[in-house]
């Protein structure tokens, strides 16, 4: 069950009847909690979590979270984000600029605007009309797209000399930039990701990607210039990432590990 909390209510005296096993999966499971203010919201919550026969994260954080609240960590599987090497390019030419996209409130464009001043590269945003309204004046290097289609993505994606995720250290999904990670190792591209909890179960900084302090536009702007300044090492943390997600994160390895854990899920239930 991958679905809002809402849903997850409105079903869970279904849920609590029934002998079929079933799990969730729930992207946002810390965030969506923590916004609760209800006590009740919160117990209702619980209860369908423990309920489940498995629950899968996609984070190690998310997992710690929710021993913390009582889940016997016997049930709890991080089964992390698959990504789909196949639709991206890694042949495309590349430009002379650093792209960032996202439209999840969890994104911080507005440090990303401030590190863009004075550095020696284009930037080019894609967002939200939304969070393209709040961003602070833009200096000349950087441009903005407003809700670009998956195509559109996937060719700037090709044609950037690197990827920058810029990050809140809270706010919007759990895993606020994951996807972007896997697809900008997808199309061979250094990342430069701000650090959040979700960072630690992917990334291998420094090898990988570059992982930089939040809301540190300092920090952004040299790990960006950084890049731009070392071509080699840039290629090297491009390949690094690429062969990750060939070997640990592309979307087949996740639909492996799911059919593991509901295969166990099956077996565990019915076993006796």
């Amino acid at each position: 069950i991958f679905s809002p909390l809402g849903i997850n209510l409105l079903l869970l005296p279904a849920w609590i009847r029934s002998r079929t096993p079933w799990a969730i999966l729930h992207i946002d499971v810390v965030s969506v909690y923590m916004r609760m203010t209800s006590r009740w919201k919160r117990a209702f919550f619980r209860l369908a979590l423990r309920r489940a026969g498995a629950l899968i994260c996609l984070g190690d954080f998310q997992k710690d979270f929710l021993v913390h609240l009582g889940i016997p960590a016997a049930r709890i599987e991080v089964v992390p984000l698959g990504g789909d090497p196949k639709f991206y390019h890694t042949d495309h030419p590349t430009e002379e600029f650093i792209f960032a996209v996202g439209r999840d409130a969890g994104r911080d464009f507005g440090t990303l605007v401030e590190a863009a001043r004075g550095l020696a590269c284009k930037v080019v945003i894609a967002t939200s009309r939304k969070i393209i309204a709040a961003l602070p004046p833009l200096p000349p290097n950087l441009t903005v797209k407003e809700n670009t289609p998956l195509v559109v993505t996937r060719d700037l994606l090709a044609r950037a000399i690197a990827v920058v995720i810029p990050s809140k250290t809270s706010g919007g999904s759990d895993c606020s930039g994951q996807t972007v990670l896997l697809d900008a190792w997808a199309t061979g591209k250094a990342v430069v990701v701000s650090e959040r909890a979700w960072v630690k179960t992917y990334v291998k900084s420094g090898r990988d990607a570059v992982v930089v302090p939040p809301n540190d536009v300092a920090a952004l702007r040299g790990a960006l210039q950084y890049l731009l300044d070392h071509p080699a090492e840039r290629r090297e943390l491009a390949r690094h990432g690429h062969d990750r997600i060939l070997h640990e994160f592309s979307s087949a390895k996740m639909g492996d590990r799911l059919g593991s854990v509901l295969s166990k899920l099956i077996t565990r239930t019915y076993a006796h």
